[in-house]
């Protein structure tokens, strides 16, 4: 008997070679997978595939959509300074056309700007790359950068990039910035619960240094600005009843700072 032939005797060898048979007569069976010209990473791909298609059109590409920015006033280097001075509120965004982030402002701020025209607020717009001396004067790093200007002087917009958030940002700086405080009790109130705050001690609520005043209340986001003819009022908040007026003083709490104004101006109070 061969050295095969012994093999062949060998229950464990004959059980492994029908094991092996089995396997390749379904290998065999199987029918090969279909082949197709499009492999499909996302089935919504097929919607968009149409029978007798063969491949995809690879010179279509991404269209933006339409957006109507007819409210929104383009600003170049020409005509930026005479602009801004002479309309009481501008908002100016400073954009990027490879921006992508401004990109999706882009239709948000277009709704702001028609929304905030019945406020007699102006959404500008500049094109920095096409602009770069007038971005870079106003101090531009990154895109978009959005800059709010009252009476010429400018703030930076930081808040969220949709039209109800540039919106209410906007009405609460064209708003009444400034308010009045008539009795000890409120005076002792707004002691006891807000800080830091700037208060006003004038001849009358109304006028020019209230104006001024107001002006200076639509630059800070963090101080409360009040104003008050009452001497007993004035005299709470440290400031000298008997003294000359406009008077003016800022109060902060954490640190029991209290700070008088020399020359009332709002330059001034910005600076401070």
């Amino acid at each position: 008997m061969t050295f095969f032939e012994q093999q062949f005797e060998d229950p464990q060898v004959i059980e492994t070679l029908l094991v092996a048979s089995l396997v390749m007569m379904r290998f065999l069976e199987e029918p090969e997978p279909e082949t197709h010209d499009h492999d499909f990473e996302n089935y919504d791909d097929l919607e968009d595939f149409q029978p007798g298609d063969t491949e995809y059109d690879e010179s279509s590409s991404y269209t933006e959509a339409e957006v109507d920015d007819s409210d929104v006033v383009a600003l170049n280097n020409t005509n930026f300074d005479e602009f801004v001075g002479k309309n009481k509120y501008v908002m100016v965004m400073f954009y990027a056309t490879w921006c992508g982030h401004c990109q999706a402002l882009k239709p948000e701020y277009a709704a702001a700007a028609t929304e905030l025209k019945e406020e007699g607020v102006v959404l500008a717009k500049v094109d920095a790359g096409e602009e770069s001396e007038l971005a870079q004067k106003w101090n531009v790093e990154g895109y978009p950068t959005v800059v709010f200007f009252v009476h010429g002087v400018d703030m930076v917009y930081n808040g969220p990039r949709n039209k109800d958030a540039i919106v209410g940002w906007v009405k609460k700086k064209i708003g009444p910035g400034v308010q009045n405080i008539t009795t000890t009790e409120e005076a002792e109130r707004i002691l006891t619960s807000e800080s830091p705050i700037v208060v006003g001690f004038f001849e009358n609520l109304v006028g020019t240094d209230s104006e001024e005043l107001a002006a200076a209340s639509k630059q800070d986001d963090e101080v409360s600005f009040y104003q008050t003819s009452n001497a007993d009022v004035a005299k709470l908040f440290h400031i000298n009843p008997q003294g000359k007026r406009p008077s003016l003083v800022l109060l902060k709490k954490e640190d029991e700072k209290i700070s008088h104004f020399g020359t009332f101006s709002l330059n001034t109070v910005l600076k401070f």
